[in-house]
């Protein structure tokens, strides 16, 4: 699969530029084993880290938190996010982008949206966050709300290595190529809330050009030719990394671009591709200084009602 071949990020916020550091992140293409063809997993999971809290914005996704808060990516706006078909209207002026750990600027976007009575996510509880980096293997969950897949079937593209830009050819083999390597060919026009589990593959720590040189902490997971893993399509910047942690689910990364082979030919999701997450341990305490978790909240009301107690004693 030549492994070590792959080059740039790139940003799948929407359709996006050619995969190098390639796209801005992720609908979700899933893979099947070998001989199989790729499932839907449009549905929830048996079990389900939070399948309806992650939303189409626009050209790119975000993950309810909670408490009328969402999280995002920089380079995609705070737009009216749509959850399970319900629309939700932004709260003007409330969008905040978080800090690296050398106050550079990230990626990532957080804001607020009004949840009306009734709606589906009102009343939805805290999502926690991850305390501790990942580390590498399986056991997550990615769920993303961008385009889809053309086919359940693969796509095999022979590939000449040789040149300094590969050459790539779909379909049958031509003379120089010394390679095949398989992946799925992404829907134009269709998005669809989707879900996959693809292992984590490696951590990451760099500028990347595709997002404005802005520096990303973080990790990688690799699509693999077996059943349910994945990778992240146009349209899925913003969506979520789910992992279990003391059997709770937590939200461990948000989705910025794909990691594509040398020259790859656009729309693409190959085996060997990987996505990349932000690390939301690293910001952990700037988005629980913004959307307290219920235990830090419960705390709060009970220092305050203590303080009226001692108030009225006096």
């Amino acid at each position: 699969m030549l492994m070590g071949a792959r080059t740039k990020l790139a940003v799948l916020a929407g359709i996006t530029m050619c995969l190098s550091w390639a796209g801005l992140a992720q609908a979700m293409i899933i893979a099947g084993g070998p001989g199989q063809s790729a499932p839907t997993n449009n549905t929830p999971p048996a079990d389900d880290p939070g399948f309806y809290r992650v939303g189409q914005n626009g050209a790119g996704s975000v993950v309810y938190l909670g408490n009328g808060w969402v999280i995002g990516v920089g380079h995609v706006g705070a737009g009216n996010p749509t959850f399970n078909s319900t629309t939700y209207t932004a709260v003007g002026g409330s969008s905040v982008i978080l800090t690296n750990p050398d106050n550079s600027s990230s990626d990532l976007r957080m804001y607020r949206i009004t949840v009306p009575v009734g709606s589906g996510l009102y009343g939805q509880p805290w999502m926690p966050i991850i305390e501790t980096s990942p580390t590498v293997g399986p056991g997550g969950t990615a769920i993303g709300s961008g385009l889809v897949q053309t086919a359940a079937t693969t796509t095999t593209w022979y590939v000449d290595t040789t040149p300094t830009n590969w050459v790539w050819q779909e379909g049958s083999t031509f003379s120089g190529a010394d390679t095949q390597i398989k992946g799925y060919k992404w829907l134009s026009n269709t998005k669809q809330l989707r879900w996959a589990t693809p292992r984590i593959d490696g951590l990451y720590d760099q500028t990347v050009p595709a997002l404005g040189n802005k520096r990303v902490i973080g990790f990688v997971t690799e699509m693999d030719n077996v059943h349910n893993s994945g990778n992240a399509a146009g349209g899925d910047s913003g969506s979520g990394y789910f992992l279990k942690v003391g059997g709770e689910w937590q939200l461990a990364g948000i989705a910025h671009a794909v990691l594509g082979f040398n020259s790859q030919p656009a729309s693409t999701a190959m085996f060997g591709n990987q996505t990349l997450y932000s690390d939301l341990s690293i910001y952990r305490n700037q988005i629980i200084a913004l959307v307290p978790e219920p235990a830090s909240a419960l705390l709060l009301g009970m220092v305050f009602c203590g303080l009226l107690a001692t108030r009225r004693r006096r």
